[in-house]
């Protein structure tokens, strides 16, 4: 009630993380809009098809809960990997920089999990987010900002969702 949240994103997708008494409703209270929007991965893959059109599904229930001036909390069990995917990918939509989208990226990794990491075909620790950013950086644009737009638009948004998020968030 103090932060004014009306709205609750669920990614978690797990019975193992989700209890079966809360499972479909918020954990916040029964007058928050609650969204269950499981998120699958695999070591940093984001970009599946599944995964996008589950990303572009979360940021669909964000705006819609934004035009109803409904503050929206996120999360997933640990809150570092899809959650912090997410708002990488959100992040850079809006036009952040990649250093700043690395450095809350890595704010969101400071739990006692090391699922916020994974080895890479060659044996090196990897953060999710780099993976993300490489597969971002695929995409044609001539700025940062324009690539992670490309991105979600791949993942099924419309300019027109794109525009309305960006308006509503950068006012």
């Amino acid at each position: 009630d103090f932060l004014g949240i009306r709205a609750e994103l669920d990614f978690r997708i797990t019975t193992t993380e989700i209890a079966p008494a809360n499972r479909g409703k918020s954990s916040l209270g029964s007058d928050v809009h609650y969204c269950y929007n499981p998120i699958n991965y695999q070591k940093g893959k984001y970009n599946t098809d599944v995964s996008k059109k589950s990303f572009a599904s979360a940021l669909r229930f964000v705006i819609t809960q934004l035009q109803d001036n409904h503050p929206v909390y996120f999360h997933c069990v640990w809150g570092s990997d899809r959650t912090g995917i997410f708002s990488s990918l959100v992040l850079g939509l809006l036009g952040v920089e990649q250093g700043n989208i690395d450095k809350e990226h890595e704010l969101s990794t400071f739990c006692n999990h090391l699922r916020f990491r994974c080895r890479d075909e060659n044996g090196e620790t990897r953060y999710y987010v780099e993976y993300l950013i490489k597969d971002v950086k695929s995409f044609s644009g001539s700025s940062l900002q324009e690539k992670f737009k490309n991105w979600w638009i791949s993942a099924g948004l419309t300019e027109e969702e794109i525009n309305k998020f960006r308006s509503m968030m950068l006012e």
